[in-house]
């Protein structure tokens, strides 16, 4: 199938807005169906049984589109699209790994470059490095080999709190966008705090938004026309915000 800018603006960014030309849009999302297929999408798409919509799924389907424009200026670069499309997890974020390496080197016009090149060593077997890249104006190559960085804790951490809130959807029956503002790493009980204020708030009709003292802001949007308006947080104004979660949204 072919996306239309109708088709992101009802089923992918609904009522959100993001700092993208409607062209540019159109044409990310074609190049990872196209590219990368449907099943890539659809993972994306939906999180343990939960579909996603608003500008952060919108933005990341964009990114990896922007990224695969860059590819595709690559030699031989069906051998990184085998490992994004791969069953492995392994496989997957390796390639994750090297597709973020070339979009940061070889974006720029005068960059040409080539995916797994064989390169000959005497008395040895031959080596494939990740990719090689250089300026069309030189005749050296420049050999690269990507490495994935350990996942840190605190990022593990995040990643079990939106779990644990991805979860909640699973009981409830409406419309429903969450956003979550942290001012700094919550503790363990704080984590478990958030957890338990967002199924607080799943669940009442007139309260939308809840602070907490010194960590951070949830707001809840139970709307059926999914109406997304991002909070203003007057703490945020003098304290830096650590991280955040927006616009992930539920439907059964």
């Amino acid at each position: 199938m072919a996306f239309t800018i109708e088709d992101i603006k009802v089923n992918w960014l609904v009522d959100g807005s993001i700092p993208y030309s409607e062209d540019v849009v159109v044409d990310a999302f074609n190049e990872v169906i196209s590219t990368l297929g449907q099943e890539y999408l659809d993972k994306l798409k939906y999180k343990n049984g939960v579909e996603l919509f608003g500008p952060y799924i919108t933005i990341s389907v964009i990114d990896i589109g922007l990224k695969m424009f860059v590819l595709k200026k690559g030699v031989n670069n069906f051998s990184l699209i085998k490992k994004l499309t791969s069953k492995l997890e392994v496989e997957k974020t390796k390639g994750l790994a090297e597709l973020n390496a070339i979009y940061f080197l070889c974006s720029a016009e005068d960059i040409e470059f080539e995916l797994e090149p064989q390169v000959l060593r005497p008395n040895k077997t031959p080596s494939k490095p990740d990719f090689r890249l250089k300026r069309l104006t030189d005749s050296q190559w420049t050999y690269i080999e990507v490495k994935q960085p350990d996942t840190s804790e605190e990022n593990k951490t995040v990643q079990i709190v939106i779990e644990k809130i991805q979860k909640l959807f699973d009981s409830y029956d409406n419309y429903l966008s969450v956003e979550i503002m942290l001012l700094r790493i919550p503790t363990e009980n704080e984590l478990n705090l958030i957890v338990s204020k967002c199924s607080e708030l799943f669940n009442q009709i007139d309260k939308k938004q809840l602070e907490i003292d010194d960590l951070g802001l949830i707001k809840i949007n139970q709307s059926v026309s999914l109406v997304y308006t991002p909070s203003e947080y007057i703490g945020f104004l003098n304290k830096p915000c650590y991280a955040s979660m927006q616009t992930v949204v539920g439907l059964k």
